[in-house]
């Protein structure tokens, strides 16, 4: 019984099943925590989740793209294809820094808007649900790489 304990603890899919939930967590709880501060204003990330694409498509900013990106990664991810979704959540975690390059973000339909001057919490979460999901499925797939002990 004891024995059966111990594999269900390293099963991949125990592994599989934490990281997600880990990763997901993070990226969830990003959409509650501010993003972006400036002249005293935040805007909180799921305001950024729900409109950061028009930012994207007038390519001021493409940070908004590593969200598609994380979903596609999370969905190779749950497919047990880990090596795509190790380099696809590396590259939502390099577009996402993109951030850093947003000066301001309009807010209304009035023109006001709210100047970059730093990241918030939200961004930190975001990125690092990027990097646990890298990082679970770099570890994944090192390890179905090993032949396996008798």
């Amino acid at each position: 019984m004891h024995e059966d304990l111990k594999y269900a603890k390293n099963s991949p899919m125990i592994i599989r099943l934490s990281i997600t939930i880990l990763s997901v967590s993070f990226y969830v709880f990003a959409l509650w925590l501010p993003a972006i501060h400036g002249h005293g204003s935040s805007l909180y990330g799921l305001f950024l989740l729900l409109l950061g694409w028009i930012k994207a498509m007038t390519l001021e900013c493409e940070a908004w793209l590593a969200n598609p990106i994380f979903a596609m990664s999370l969905i190779f991810f749950l497919a047990a294809e880990y090596k795509i979704s190790a380099l696809s959540a590396i590259v939502a975690a390099l577009v996402g820094l993109d951030t850093f390059r947003l000066e301001r973000f309009e807010i209304d339909e009035a023109g006001n808007w709210v100047p970059f001057e730093r990241a918030g919490s939200a961004f930190y979460a975001w990125e690092l649900s990027f990097v646990i999901l890298a990082a679970g499925a770099l570890y994944l797939w090192k390890r179905t790489q090993q032949p396996a002990s008798p």
